[in-house]
């Protein structure tokens, strides 16, 4: 189904760059790559909405963005404007969510059962989805935070060698929005 949707939104013209690169970003940073990933494109699609929704509401892009849950589009397409700040920030946002979600099915099935001499104890799991959302999410903050005291390559740290980024931006410039 997930090539049927993909042809359609290429058929119908609203196929759009960032659902291709950030998609792809985001399962690396989740690591949910390979052959039998969890969650479907579309799916990650719409986190990516979401986010991208919340994180409008938290900082001042360069870029003027609408965006639309029910239909999940951004306009206009992040990737093809080259606002790596928006990209990285929005797919750090979106890894945040999956990961809290990750934790809170995980701590409802945190149990421990004993019989005699024998016991299962599964909370580990839930604690371990606890540590990684703590984590990925405060690297989140960290990476909003530099954006908006200027720093316009916000969650190249984080995000490393899978990020968006211009090859002329160097590593220490400022944001300066007249030049975009």
């Amino acid at each position: 189904m997930e090539t049927a949707f993909s042809e359609y939104k290429i058929n119908k013209g609203f196929y759009m760059a960032w659902q291709d690169d950030m998609v792809t970003m985001l399962r690396v940073v989740i690591d949910d790559n390979g052959s039998n990933p969890e969650y479907s494109n579309s799916r990650l699609e719409e986190v990516i909405v979401v986010a991208a929704t919340m994180t409008k509401k938290d900082v001042d892009f360069d870029n003027n963005y609408t965006i639309s849950v029910s239909s999940v589009t951004i306009s206009p397409d992040p990737v093809t404007s080259s606002d790596n700040a928006f990209i990285n920030l929005v797919t750090m946002k979106s890894a945040c969510l999956l990961a809290n979600s990750e934790y809170k099915t995980e701590a409802g099935r945190a149990i421990t059962v004993r019989d005699g001499s024998s016991a299962i104890d599964n909370k580990g799991v839930a604690a371990a989805k606890k540590g990684w959302r703590d984590s990925i999410c405060e690297d989140y903050s960290k990476a909003e935070k530099e954006y908006r005291i200027g720093n316009s390559q916000a969650g190249k740290s984080i995000i490393g060698p899978y990020g968006h980024f211009s090859s002329n931006q160097s590593n220490n410039t400022t944001r300066n929005r007249s030049s975009y």
